[in-house]
């Protein structure tokens, strides 16, 4: 379902929270946040970084209307810590 792109081929994790709730999407939102993150695994710099409490974690955010996608990266993974609407993912 997901495949490395980009410059720098990284893997692919998602936590079990974003597992549950990438399941719970449609199937419509569900292939636009496949394609986003097959995107951010060749250049996650294309995020934001977040602030306050998630800043500690080194957390980023992507939008995908009206979804959010909250991930952190090194090296070798791009690693998908939440995927959900953008008025709760942030709790």
């Amino acid at each position: 379902m997901f495949s490395r792109t980009g410059p720098v081929p990284r893997s692919i994790k998602l936590s079990s929270q974003a597992e549950k709730s990438f399941n719970k999407l449609k199937d419509p939102l569900r292939e636009n946040i496949v394609n986003a993150i097959n995107e951010l695994s060749g250049n996650p710099l294309s995020g934001k970084k977040l602030r306050g409490k998630f800043e500690k974690e080194k957390l980023r955010s992507y939008r995908v209307w009206p979804c959010r996608i909250i991930y952190t990266f090194d090296a070798d993974t791009l690693v998908v810590a939440e995927i959900g609407h953008r008025k709760g993912v942030y709790r």
